[in-house]
């Protein structure tokens, strides 16, 4: 087996479309779903907004290119004329399947005898994917563009200013291996001699913006309120 090295990882800041106020003021607007209960939500002044946090928080994305080179074992039924009775491949002597008495009764005369062939199939099966993991390594979607705008120029600039960086929990070569079982899949029954290539594309940490809240609601409950300041929604 060959694996490709990760080469260099590459860290962005996806920008902040949202100033506080603009969160704050969506989570005045908000904070009372936080408390519903039976179709029920308190009043806004049973709740109060404890506190508003800007964090940071990583999500991996990796891609790569995977082949597979090997043998397995395979099943193919062949159609023959109703009086053969065994088919000769090779070394190898093939009968015909066996049917039950009601069905010889009903087909006599009529259609063709099935020959199960039993063989090896030598394969090569190659694929390309792309995964995100959230920064505890569970799979999560990307829902995120990356281009020219969606992005800070300077990302370490931004993460060295913020006061709530949330750093991956999980290393690189975890995600890819991850990647790697997604796209080789189950083996299939009777494979042998396997060669295969898995060879990184691109690793980059993205950190999201998220607006976090804490809010305080009747008989002292508390909630978390989390916006994506990217995309201006509720999590």
């Amino acid at each position: 087996m060959r694996q490709g090295m990760t080469g260099k990882t590459r860290t962005a800041v996806l920008r902040n479309a949202m100033t506080e106020e603009s969160a704050r003021a969506m989570i005045e607007a908000k904070k009372t779903g936080a408390f519903r209960a039976l179709m029920r939500a308190p009043r806004k002044e049973d709740v109060h907004v404890h506190s508003v946090k800007l964090v940071h928080e990583a999500l991996i994305r990796v891609s790569a290119r995977y082949s597979a080179d090997f043998f397995r074992k395979a099943v193919h039924p062949i159609k023959v004329d109703q009086n053969v009775i065994e088919v000769v491949l090779g070394d190898g002597v093939f009968p015909i399947r066996s049917k039950s008495r009601i069905h010889k009764t009903l087909s006599a005369g009529l259609g063709k005898n099935r020959v199960d062939l039993e063989l090896e199939e030598h394969v090569f099966a190659e694929s390309e994917g792309m995964m995100c993991l959230d920064r505890h390594g569970g799979e999560t979607d990307f829902p995120y563009k990356t281009g020219p705008g969606a992005v800070e120029p300077y990302p370490r600039r931004i993460l060295d200013a913020s006061e709530n960086v949330r750093s991956p929990e999980v290393e690189t070569e975890e995600a890819l291996s991850k990647l790697k079982e997604k796209l080789r899949g189950p083996p299939p029954d009777g494979m042998r001699d396997l060669r295969e290539e898995f060879a990184a594309k691109a690793v980059e940490v993205v950190y999201v913006p998220v607006y976090e809240s804490r809010l305080v609601g009747p008989k002292k409950k508390v909630r978390m309120m989390r916006i994506d300041a990217a995309r201006k929604k509720i999590l």
